[in-house]
This record gives structure tokens, C-alpha cells and sequence, in this order.
């Protein structure tokens, strides 16, 4: 099917980001399914999610116990959570006090190879 020459010198205004949005629900439901099933977090003491946010954990049942590990604090919080400011890289708890250490997406947000 030949495209006519008006419709080839249309200007497509779409960024990589409003793609990936059009299908982030369904790949990340799809991810957190496995998730939960592997890991059951329905069942965990804590979750601690490192560079998370709320999205992922409304696609699943979950412990009530999440804490969502940021640089910063979100402007908008869910009361459910709970928020610490924190750099994922230095934990800022002691060995064996969190039940699932959970992180998505983070590690090319890291700067550098030795950071990751």
C-alpha cells in the first residue's frame, strides 16, 4: 500500500515517553502477575520498593506494609505508603529486617557502571 505524499510530509509529533505510556499498564501488570506469583507479596512482613512508585503496587494485592525508597519525596502521597528518602544504593536498613526488596526500571538511572 503506497502512502500519498501528503500523508509522508506529515510532521509525527510522538516521543518515546507517550509511546511507552500507551503500553506501560499492560506489560507492567503483566510483570507484577509474575511477581506475585513468585514472591508472594500479599503474605510479606515489609516491601521495600527502591526507586518505586505507587503504580506498580495497584496492579496487585500487596502487604500494606510498602515502602517506597526515593531521592525525593513524591508531591502527591498515598497515605497507604510509606515514603523514606534514601539512596538505593546504601540501604538504610539492617541485614535480613525487610521481606522483598523490589526494584523496577532503576539501574539505568544510576550515572555510571561502577554506581550500578
Amino acid at each position: 500500500m503506497a502512502m500519498s505524499p501528503e500523508f509522508m510530509s506529515k510532521k509525527i509529533n510522538l516521543n518515546i515517553h507517550d509511546l511507552y505510556h500507551l503500553f506501560a499498564r499492560w506489560f507492567r501488570s503483566k510483570r507484577m502477575r509474575r511477581f506475585a506469583v513468585a514472591f508472594h507479596p500479599d503474605r510479606a512482613e515489609m516491601i521495600l520498593d527502591v526507586g518505586g512508585t505507587e503504580f506498580n503496587w495497584a496492579l496487585i494485592d500487596h502487604s500494606k506494609n510498602v515502602v517506597l525508597l526515593n531521592l525525593g519525596i513524591p508531591p502527591i502521597k498515598d497515605l497507604s505508603f510509606k515514603y523514606l528518602v534514601a539512596d538505593g544504593r546504601a540501604l538504610p536498613f539492617p541485614d535480613q529486617s525487610v521481606t522483598i526488596v523490589y526494584s523496577n526500571s532503576v539501574i539505568e538511572h544510576l550515572s555510571n557502571w561502577e554506581n550500578q
